[in-house]
């Protein structure tokens, strides 16, 4: 444990030369003004190889603690030992500069839009009013005039976040990064818990498998993307399902308040409700059990919701459902279209890159409902829905080509709550996979395209 530790202080420190030689080094200027040095050398050319080793670093210092894990017997002291070095490892991470996305001051902003300007953050970005908060620090104006695509509860907190912070940037991203890295330790903690009602063997392994994979580390505390809080809410319906199991409205409420957050939380309650009407209970207990779910989601929704609606057109805005997902290079539907545009050709028929675009999108999603019927066809117990929902994210991701690493972060959180040995060495893998992925993205300041 003491060399995986040197290990990701090592791949921490890196991360800190790499940001400093990093475009957006001028984030630190911003938030501690004139006490950071104004004359630093350019070495900006190292700045993605910097950032790969320390990949590398954290990736050897992670296979040191699984090793760790699996040959060491559960204990309470090995528990406990577990526990203070993944809350070490997010306080490491904590103090790490949100560099690669700076999606934490878009939520400042929209914060800044509801608790400031007091208008809809639906309607309304940031770039329709004039000087928003620090909109120099954005990429290219990138997400400034965006509209929220995140929930209505996770709207109302960042403009409580905004309003604690009394307009302060630095502020504000310190308590959207504590709030991140809270969540990431209940999360570790909650699939632990997960996991000794399921397979008690294998909790010291998940707490090191989840709480020091580099993702978490660096998308919880150290960018403080909002994923990390949905997933906590989903961890915690789940667990506290378990122990409640005749009351289905507090599984249900959790699951909402995860959705109310990110509307990616959306196939979790999907899953749960098919759990609800697939279970062995009479016919008639599951009609009340899914009634009695009902309840929470009916009343979250409107009461969240009702400040931010005029009408039914703003409903989908909510869930995201008028945002775009984009997608990458190197996954798996945009190579499918690099193949079906030249086969095309061979056969002798011509069409858009919009039409073979489509085409692929449509094969890989019906591609991934196939899958997922396969995966939860089987689903008639709470714990098979737990050990179905880390594989379900995976193949979703797959299918819309979501490899940023906010999005890599459910697969692996979910498939930690019901451990299974072929799907955690793909996910895991996939995880530290889609962290690599920021030396391709030319926001994350680092990247060997940037211009």
């Amino acid at each position: 444990m003491l060399v995986a530790g040197i290990a990701y202080i090592i791949g921490f420190a890196l991360f800190w030369v790499s940001f400093l030689a990093s475009e957006h080094r001028v984030l630190i200027e911003s938030l501690v003004g004139n006490h950071w040095p104004s004359i630093m050398v350019d070495f900006s050319v190292a700045r993605a190889p910097l950032f790969a080793s320390g990949l590398v670093c954290l990736g050897i210092g992670y296979l040191l603690l699984l090793r760790w894990a699996f040959h060491k017997n559960v204990t309470s002291s090995r528990i406990r030992q577990a526990r203070l070095f993944v809350a070490f490892l997010l306080f490491l991470f904590l103090i790490l500069p949100p560099f690669l996305s700076t999606d934490v001051i878009s939520y400042y902003q929209q914060g800044w839009v509801a608790a400031y300007q007091k208008v809809n953050p639906y309607l309304n970005s940031p770039g329709d009013f004039t000087n928003p908060p620090e909109k120099d620090l954005l990429y290219k104006g990138y997400n400034l005039y965006a509209l929220t695509p995140y929930g209505p509860l996770w709207t109302a907190l960042e403009g409580g976040i905004y309003r604690m912070s009394n307009g302060s940037l630095s502020l504000g991203i310190i308590f959207f990064k504590i709030f991140a890295a809270v969540a990431s330790l209940i999360l570790i903690f909650t699939a632990a818990k997960i996991t000794r009602i399921l397979s008690p063997k294998h909790e010291l392994v998940v707490m090191i498998f989840l709480g020091a994979h580099p993702l978490l580390l660096v998308e919880g505390p150290g960018m403080a993307h909002l994923d990390v809080m949905a997933l906590t809410m989903v961890a915690l319906g789940i667990w506290l399902q378990m122990h409640f199991r005749g009351k289905t409205w507090i599984g249900a409420l959790f699951l909402m308040i995860a959705v109310l957050l990110k509307a990616y939380a959306i196939p979790a309650l999907f899953l749960f409700f098919w759990w609800l009407a697939r279970n062995s209970k009479p016919i008639k207990s599951r009609f009340w059990s899914i009634i009695q779910a009902m309840i929470p989601i009916v009343v979250l929704f409107v009461v969240t919701s009702i400040p931010y609606i005029t009408g039914l057109s703003d409903i989908p805005r909510l869930f995201g459902l008028t945002v775009m997902g984009s997608t990458i290079p190197i996954t798996p539907v945009f190579v499918l279209e690099k193949i079906l545009s030249p086969a095309f050709k061979l056969i002798g028929f011509s069409f858009s890159e919009n039409i073979i675009g489509n085409l692929a999108q449509g094969f890989a999603i019906f591609l991934a409902v196939a899958l997922i019927l396969y995966f939860i066809l089987h689903v008639r117990t709470l714990e098979a829905l737990s050990g179905t929902l880390g594989p379900v994210y995976m193949i979703v991701n797959m299918a819309f080509s979501y490899w940023r690493p906010w999005y890599a972060l459910w697969p692996l959180a979910l498939i930690a709550i019901s451990p299974h040995r072929k799907w955690g060495i793909v996910i895991a893998t996939y995880g530290w996979l889609a962290l690599c992925t920021y030396l391709v993205t030319q926001s994350s300041g680092i990247s060997l395209f940037y211009k």
